[in-house]
């Protein structure tokens, strides 16, 4: 079976780049910034550039007030926590050593998943 390339292909790729070359950025940024002065700047441009596609898409992204609780949590620990430890690691260790480590993730979430049986562990079928 033969499928054409699509823009969702293309879209993978300039993620998957863009996580591939993160690691090695963050570690050159941060000989010349403070590690949380350097993740200040990345939540402030992400943050804008995040209400600019908003704007220019004028979607609504408005969560149910019962996920706000939810939202928050998930938020602080998410992203706002993995982010300062991300970049404080990043600053102690090598761009190598903190991709390995990323690169562990899907095993640790696959072990947290079975451990609190939210998923299950196994081979595919």
């Amino acid at each position: 079976m033969h499928k054409d390339f699509s823009n969702a292909d293309l879209l993978l790729i300039v993620v998957a780049t863009i996580w591939g070359v993160n690691v090695a950025v963050v570690k050159s940024a941060l000989t010349e910034f403070n590690p949380l002065t350097f993740n200040s700047l990345r939540f402030g441009i992400s943050a804008l550039l995040s209400w600019g596609l908003l704007r220019i898409t004028g979607e609504k992204l408005l969560p149910r007030r019962e996920d706000l609780g939810s939202l928050v949590v998930l938020g602080l620990l998410g992203h706002a926590f993995y982010q300062v430890l991300f970049i404080s690691g990043t600053n102690l260790t090598t761009a190598a050593n903190t991709a390995l480590l990323l690169a562990t993730i899907p095993v640790w979430v696959a072990a947290l998943g079975a451990i609190t049986r939210e998923e299950v562990a196994g081979p595919l079928t």
